[in-house]
């Protein structure tokens, strides 16, 4: 999550991926759902069908970006 917050999210990738633009969207979004799921009061987290909508909507945008 550190390398997130501070911008390199994408050095946490595997160094085999492929480095697209598909790839890194798609990083950065689960990345905010999971930082979002972290949050320290229950309140403030995404119950399990928003993040299920959320990675639904993802998977749907890097699939029309790798094309």
């Amino acid at each position: 999550m550190k390398k997130f917050t501070s911008g390199d999210a994408i050095l946490t990738l595997d160094p085999r991926l492929e480095r697209s633009a598909a790839n890194s969207l798609a990083m950065e979004k689960i990345y905010e759902l999971a930082l979002q799921c972290l949050a320290p009061h229950r309140q403030n987290r995404p119950t399990m069908r928003k993040c299920a909508e959320i990675l639904w909507s993802i998977r749907k945008n890097y699939r029309e970006l790798a094309g």
